[in-house]
């Protein structure tokens, strides 16, 4: 039987997950979250994991939007030792320009409705600084980096994982974190499009807080009473109003995604079925009616399918389950 672990880090924290099984029928069988601050938090997680007898020398690392950038190139077909040199000159040419030292890859898109002629790659430029210190960190304790993966691809595989045939259907993924959101669109099972955006809970905590005149530590309060229920009558309608000016700047962020997608792969419409939303701030009640009535169409909480326990909330693993299934995906290259 199969096993993958994974660790996904985000703003405040880290999260690894063990699972086992086959894609689409997958069990965890540890997961854990540390806090990122104090010592070697990475560490930690290594050496909790092999505590457990994870198999600890095969993880897959999410990169987040900070330390990785997605890029679209359009490139008539050339042969693949020729689009390998043009990758890697751009690449040189690119970190000479950030002064940056930079790691590529990239993967052709299968998009067949696109009215263009040339062959669509999506281009992911890992930034060596922020990178390799993770990767040293987890090695540092007896661990190995198998894969590293942009985050965005782990929302994509975590819907890979949770549907086992090919729904006719195009799809809108976001995972809402602290200060990311990772945005997929999905048609038909293929990917069409993955995104990384500086937004995310914390820049809604600033619109409530410019909204009401507050200061943000108020802001994130309050977003965390109307999160539970708990808000003062006196207050409810204020917040309401504060909080829709918040979803309003991430409704915006989704789409503008849809909008890119159609520039990037030059397909003239793209019509979403559905959207699909996962990330601690689905724990806000306005999310899915105010997403809805934006893009009219439904809007569902995403929380990867698999059996086994996960701590908290289900839709918070979501990338984490992603990049550990992107190990057993045999269909993708990494």
């Amino acid at each position: 039987m199969a096993n993958a672990v994974a660790i996904d880090v985000g703003t405040t924290a880290a999260r690894a997950v063990w699972l086992r099984g086959s894609p689409g029928n997958l069990e965890v069988v540890k997961a854990l979250r540390v806090e990122l601050e104090g010592d070697a938090p990475l560490g930690s997680l290594v050496r909790q994991l092999k505590a457990e007898k994870a198999p600890v020398q095969a993880f897959s690392l999410g990169v987040p939007g900070q330390a990785a950038t997605l890029r679209y190139n359009l490139l008539p077909p050339v042969p693949d030792w020729r689009l390998e040199l043009i990758m890697k000159y751009e690449t040189e040419e690119l970190a000479e320009k950030s002064g940056e030292s930079l790691t590529n890859d990239f993967t052709r898109l299968e998009i067949p409705e696109s009215e263009s002629e040339d062959q669509i790659l999506l281009m992911g430029l890992g930034k060596d600084a922020v990178i390799q210190p993770r990767i040293e960190e987890i090695e540092g304790s007896a661990g190995r980096v198998r894969l590293a993966i942009p985050s965005a691809f782990g929302l994509y595989h975590a819907y890979r994982q949770s549907h086992k045939g090919v729904p006719s259907e195009t799809v809108l993924l976001a995972d809402i974190g602290a200060e990311e959101t990772q945005i997929v669109l999905v048609s038909e099972g293929r990917l069409l499009f993955a995104r990384s955006v500086n937004f995310g809970g914390s820049q809604i905590d600033d619109a409530i807080a410019n909204a009401l005149g507050i200061k943000v530590d108020a802001a994130r309060r309050l977003k965390e009473g109307i999160e539970t229920g708990r808000i003062p009558d006196h207050l409810a309608e204020s917040a309401q109003s504060s909080l829709r000016s918040g979803l309003g700047q991430l409704l915006s962020v989704l789409q503008s995604s849809i909008t890119f997608c159609r520039a990037q792969a030059k397909i003239s419409s793209i019509e979403i079925d559905r959207v699909l939303v996962s990330g601690a701030t689905t724990r806000l009640p306005l999310l899915r009616p105010f997403l809805e009535e934006g893009f009219q169409t439904p809007v569902e909480i995403f929380a990867p399918k698999v059996t086994g326990a996960l701590p908290g909330a289900a839709q918070e693993w979501t990338i984490a389950v992603g990049l550990a299934a992107a190990q057993l995906d045999r269909s993708q290259f990494y």
